[in-house]
């Protein structure tokens, strides 16, 4: 079966993208993300149908688990890259945290939007592990 060209090209120019995933990634497997407040997003990988499925611990939310949901698309306009969408519920009522969120950009930035709209709250992926520090007049940066 011929690989189609449009995503051999994609795949090697977003091969530091890819890194940041892992092999497990590149393997159609499982991965986690964590964003710039420290909530770790578990996530498997549907190679077939581009899509995500798993749970995210919200660390700003008590560690509650959320389930979560996305799709991953690669796009090779304006520029190559690899297009990660989640959206996570809260499904648990944690008090004080939104119903909902989705992050969603090209890898590894991406930016919040909440049932409000767009947050303004630009921030990047970082493995799971990782020191993060959130910063509030700014959405969060990654240390």
């Amino acid at each position: 079966m011929a690989v189609n060209p449009l995503v051999k090209a994609v795949v090697s120019v977003s091969a530091p993208v890819l890194a940041l995933l892992g092999a497990a990634h590149a393997q159609a497997q499982s991965f986690c993300l964590q964003d710039q407040f420290g909530n770790q997003y578990n996530m498997e990988y549907d190679a077939a149908n581009l899509s995500l499925f798993g749970s995210a611990v919200m660390a700003q939310c008590n560690n509650d688990v959320w389930p979560l949901v996305g799709g991953i698309s690669f796009s090779v306009n304006p520029g190559p890259g690899v297009m990660l969408h989640v959206t996570v519920a809260n499904s648990v009522q944690s008090i004080g945290c939104r119903d909902i969120a989705m992050l969603r950009g090209i890898l590894p930035d991406f930016e919040w939007y909440l049932e409000t709209g767009y947050a303004a709250q630009p921030a990047s992926w970082v493995a799971c592990g990782t020191a993060v520090s959130a910063d509030a007049t700014t959405g969060g940066a990654v240390e």
